[in-house]
């Protein structure tokens, strides 16, 4: 068991150690993001946005269902939401597949219209100018 580990992190060291540094090649001012036309930029952040925020959403949604649920059932003991109490734990096996539906789908809304209010306000502010990319220190003689 000691030697395979031990020539796995020599291995490992070998293969390390192969590895060619890069080659020098000038720097590009052209970044992934602006490859892509406007439109599929747009979607691509959109859907970033909307991976981003659904664990959030999903959260959210859940805490206001464990709310809601407490207030409807006339804020029974029983259903005291989470963190204070057991909240919707002591559902049945369809009351928590109603739930979980429930909370994918307004998680899933929730999430899309915050990508829609980015989208949207994307449209409300002025494209902006050429990329100006700072001054290299090193050019620079005086300094």
């Amino acid at each position: 068991m000691r030697w395979g580990i031990l020539a796995g992190l020599g291995l490992l060291a070998c293969l390390l150690g192969a590895q060619t540094p890069p080659a020098n090649e000038p720097p590009t001012n052209v970044y992934p993001g602006e490859l892509l036309p406007p439109g599929l930029r747009d979607i691509d952040r959109a859907k970033t946005l909307m991976i981003g925020t659904f664990p959030f959403a999903y959260l959210l949604s859940n805490w206001g269902y464990d709310f809601y649920y407490y207030a409807n059932k006339n804020f029974d003991q029983n259903f005291t939401p989470w963190p204070l109490g057991q909240g919707t734990a002591s559902l049945t096996g369809a009351e928590l597949q109603d739930k979980y539906k429930t909370l994918i789908i307004s998680s899933l809304v929730l999430s899309g219209a915050l990508a829609l209010l980015d989208f949207i306000l994307g449209l409300l502010e002025p494209p902006p100018g050429p990329r100006i990319d700072p001054p290299d220190a090193d050019a620079n003689p005086e300094g």
